[in-house]
């Protein structure tokens, strides 16, 4: 009896917690900390997963299909090996946790997932423990079904019902707080990136190209697009779709040239897909440098404006801002924010 009291208080205290995040990034440093608090778990992970081809989880006809993006990681520690548990894609087969014995160690892997509503994310998380039954019973007080809740409530509210990116609203409203976030978790990675930078991705003629029967080509030439950010960033870079055929990127890199260098093998995965979507100078992308003060408005015009001569100049396909704007070339009035 004792015991299960302890296993009640730990699991209200918690859901509690859990409850009071506003942001589904904050729900999930909140969960990895405070389940890192609970006796004998010792690492915790959340993954992100989709389909290869762009599909949804559910349209899933081989494991082969699967991507695995870890998100965050608690405590971070160096690891040997990219690939992920088998247990992880054993438990989205069968759509339910698995336990799995962690090779060379007295742990035991413990994955519990996440499927969504529709068009959201599905998430595995992922608890390594020295007394799996105990993290079992914790767990099992409707910590995962209050998880589960949020996570479709937060991707609801955040993500674009098309790409199951982060949204326009997320972008236009959020974005000082996701940056905060998001170089919050590099800095948990032990990462050497510190700098928060914009990055947008527009293109600005979509050939027409054989759609899927029930969707049209420019929805079809989105997916594409989104699915290819993914492939190219990092789990910290976080993307959004900002409008119709314009897409954001927010970066976590020590430099210009970093983030020049992350872009311009974006543009590179681009034009791979050229044949099947666009023309090579379809694409145009800048970015701009995020200070902690600068509003996400402003933020967007800079890249708008930078994105304006990167058209005119066809032979610039990415630009800065922050240059451009120190160089005079860009025609600009100071911004101002009412």
């Amino acid at each position: 009896m004792i015991v299960q009291e302890r296993i009640l208080r730990y699991a209200i205290k918690l859901v509690t917690k859990l409850t009071k995040q506003k942001r589904s990034l904050e729900l999930i440093d909140c969960m990895l900390t405070e389940l890192l608090k609970l006796p004998k778990i010792e690492h915790c992970y959340l993954y992100e997963v989709h389909h290869s081809k762009g599909g949804t989880i559910h349209s899933l006809l081989d494991a082969k299909q699967l991507r695995f993006k870890e998100i965050l990681e608690k405590p971070w520690q160096a690891k040997d090996s990219t690939d992920v548990p088998c247990a992880l894609t054993h438990c989205i087969l069968k759509r339910e946790p698995i336990t799995s014995i962690v090779e060379n160690s007295e742990l035991t892997l413990v994955v519990y997932p996440f499927f969504p509503n529709s068009t959201g994310v599905t998430r595995l998380l992922c608890i390594e423990s020295k007394d799996a039954a105990l993290c079992q019973q914790i767990m099992k007080t409707s910590v995962v079904d209050i998880l589960n809740n949020l996570f479709i409530l937060y991707d609801q509210l955040e993500r674009d019902s098309l790409t199951g990116l982060f949204n326009q609203y997320l972008l236009e409203n959020s974005l000082i707080d996701f940056s905060r976030l998001a170089t919050l978790f590099t800095q948990n990675a032990n990462r050497k990136g510190q700098k928060p930078w914009l990055a947008m991705i527009q293109s600005d003629s979509i050939e027409k190209f054989q759609a899927k029967p029930g969707s049209s080509y420019s929805d079809d030439a989105e997916l594409i697009i989104s699915r290819t950010l993914k492939n190219c960033f990092r789990s910290s870079d976080l993307l959004f779709r900002h409008r119709d055929r314009c897409f954001a990127a927010l970066l976590i890199c020590d430099s210009a040239e970093e983030v020049e260098c992350a872009l311009n093998r974006l543009y590179k995965d681009l034009g791979q897909v050229k044949s099947h979507l666009v023309t090579e100078s379809a694409f145009h992308i800048s970015f701009t440098p995020l200070a902690n003060d600068k509003p996400a408005l402003i933020a967007l015009e800079e890249l708008n404006t930078s994105l304006d001569y990167s058209r005119e100049k066809n032979d610039e396909k990415i630009v800065n801002f922050d240059k451009l704007n120190k160089l005079g070339t860009l025609k600009i009035s100071a911004f101002k924010v009412v």
